[in-house]
């Protein structure tokens, strides 16, 4: 594990990203030794790239939904797999923003109510 975190902070002497609880969160670095960081450039293909925005977008979109005042009381995981899906419906029916929220404030309400849903079920029915 020591080696991949330094091929992902690269040659950072300090990285911090948001955990998906919200805190932000510092991982330690080993900046110093022949170890420290990487000598190769290190790139990411293009699919390797689209798949890091595209696993970020349930985060982004639960921040927004969280500034309209919506909570969750259950695991992390289980929200990011949910509004995760929500994205997926998202793409596929091609839903402008303020749809979008409105879409995923519905779904993360009705799952608030402790009802077992199909996400593509909720959609139909939006």
């Amino acid at each position: 594990m020591p080696q991949h975190q330094r091929e992902l902070a690269g040659n950072a002497l300090s990285w911090h990203y948001m955990a998906r609880n919200g805190a932000w969160v510092a991982p330690p670095i080993d900046c110093c030794g022949p170890e420290a960081g990487i000598t190769a450039s290190a790139r990411l293909s293009e699919a390797q790239f689209a798949r890091v925005i595209e696993d970020s977008e349930a985060d982004e979109i639960w921040v927004r939904l969280q500034y309209g005042g919506a909570a969750w009381d259950g695991l992390p995981s289980e929200r990011h797999d949910l509004l995760g899906e929500a994205v997926q419906v998202v793409r596929q029916c091609s839903l402008d923003d303020t749809a979008t929220l409105t879409w995923c404030a519905t779904l993360m309400a009705t799952v608030a109510t402790g009802r077992h849903v199909k996400v593509a079920h909720i959609f139909l029915n939006f």
